[in-house]
């Protein structure tokens, strides 16, 4: 069973499913050469400074490299040339999330305050955290940022890309 669920850890590394983290503005990892990004939720919220994430490589490596998570910044995961249901996981984050599933332009789920793995946690015993359908986008912020926001499902999501 172990070598099954070993088999099951390295598939999700594979198809670049991880969870993330970023410092303030001036503190995003420069070596990180992910393009930066920005994501709003809403017509009145805040714009939010996010890398941006849409090829496997990038996406495997997440926020991992990032020590720390800026209250207005996350990452962004696109999956708009191949919708998804992709499941992620909290692989070398060192600090909470919330992350934000988005089809079509909308909020279709929110996993709130997704807490770190312990570092020694085994490859195999990583908590994993699944779409709630196929999506377009997926959006990793600071834990608790969804509920101070008063982000709901239906919620319009809007971005914009680096050239």
């Amino acid at each position: 069973m172990k070598q099954y669920s070993l088999a099951i850890g390295l598939s999700f590394l594979m198809l670049g499913l991880t969870g993330c983290g970023a410092g303030s503005n001036d503190s995003f990892d420069e070596s990180f050469r992910v393009p930066i990004s920005a994501v709003w939720f809403g017509d009145d919220a805040e714009v939010l400074t996010v890398y941006y994430a849409d090829i496997a490589a990038e996406q495997t490596v997440g926020l991992g490299r990032v020590e720390q998570l800026g209250e207005k910044e996350g990452m962004l995961f696109s999956y708009v040339t191949a919708p998804a249901q992709p499941t992620f996981w909290m692989k070398d984050v060192d600090y909470p999330l919330d992350i934000i599933w988005v089809s079509h332009g909308n909020i279709i789920g929110i996993t709130p305050n997704v807490q770190p793995e312990a570092a020694a946690t085994d490859l195999a015993e990583y908590t994993l955290y699944p779409a709630p359908a196929e999506v377009d986008w997926v959006i990793e912020v600071p834990a608790g940022y969804a509920q101070t926001h008063g982000l709901e499902l239906g919620d319009p999501f809007y971005y914009s890309l680096p050239e």
